[in-house]
């Protein structure tokens, strides 16, 4: 497919046509459409990295920083942000908390353990720090899921 693409390209370039301005256009429009499909091919290629690194990472690892995720995907934070929101919707920080409030809620749920354990489980040094956050993504307390549910 690249052969076929850079083929009127590399006629031009060997007959020396590419003197005239219009011939000079046509040249870099061919270069234009190649680097736009490079590109999408690029952050498509990236896009599946990415999510395949938010699927295996242990969200509960409490020394889990961003930088680090952008690290062992292969890109800049802000290439690896640009990712995590085009594919979850939201910023890997929020993206990570929310993973780490589901894995708790269905801890409080089934596992019949102490919020401060549950809190310890899931990443949180703090049990109050984890109550506050679980009732500003739920609108519940820990205390509410385990008893509901």
């Amino acid at each position: 497919a690249w052969r076929r693409r850079f083929a009127p390209l590399v006629a031009q370039w060997s007959l020396r046509t590419l003197d005239r301005p219009a011939e000079r256009l046509v040249a870099a429009g061919i270069l234009a459409a190649a680097w736009s499909d490079w590109w999408a091919l690029g952050e498509a290629t990236g896009d599946s990295d990415v999510a395949r690194l938010l699927e295996g990472v242990d969200v509960c690892d409490r020394r889990l920083r961003v930088a680090a995720l952008a690290q062992r995907a292969g890109l800049g934070e802000t290439a690896f942000r640009a990712a995590v929101l085009r594919l979850t919707g939201l910023p890997p920080a929020a993206w990570l908390e929310q993973q780490r409030i589901a894995r708790a809620r269905l801890l409080l749920a089934t596992g019949g353990l102490p919020v401060a354990a549950v809190a310890a489980a899931c990443g949180y040094d703090d049990p109050f720090h984890f109550s506050r956050v679980c009732r500003r993504l739920t609108g519940r307390s820990p205390r509410a899921w385990s008893a509901s549910e």
